[in-house]
């Protein structure tokens, strides 16, 4: 029983300083803060490259919208994907190097 409570006091004074130190406040900065960086021309995009760049294209020009646009850059992905990882089991890659390949591949490189 001696034994219980020794071990639950030990680990609630080892979680104590953590608590505290979440609780603690810091005084006020004097330094204003950093500015936000400089918004880019396309934010909130990012540049697609590579396959995943071809099979949105092909969505579009399917005029594709909501679901069924996901749904066709997924499928054309895993085709993509499955064509480059047939091109690395040709070169008899293995492990690391099959990894590298498809990810190679699959950037549009």
């Amino acid at each position: 029983m001696k034994s219980v409570v020794t071990a639950a006091l030990l680990s609630s004074l080892l979680a104590a300083p953590a608590v505290f130190a979440q609780t603690s406040q810091t005084a006020p900065s004097s330094t204003p803060a950093p500015e936000a960086p400089a918004a880019k021309p396309h934010a909130g995009k990012r540049a697609l490259s590579g396959k995943l760049a071809s099979c949105a294209q092909q969505a579009s020009s399917k005029q594709l919208k909501g679901q069924e646009r996901k749904d066709d850059i997924q499928v054309c992905l895993s085709e993509a994907r499955t064509d480059c990882l047939k091109q690395a089991i040709a070169q008899k890659a293995v492990g690391a190097a099959r990894k590298n390949f498809v990810k190679t591949c699959m950037s549009g490189g």
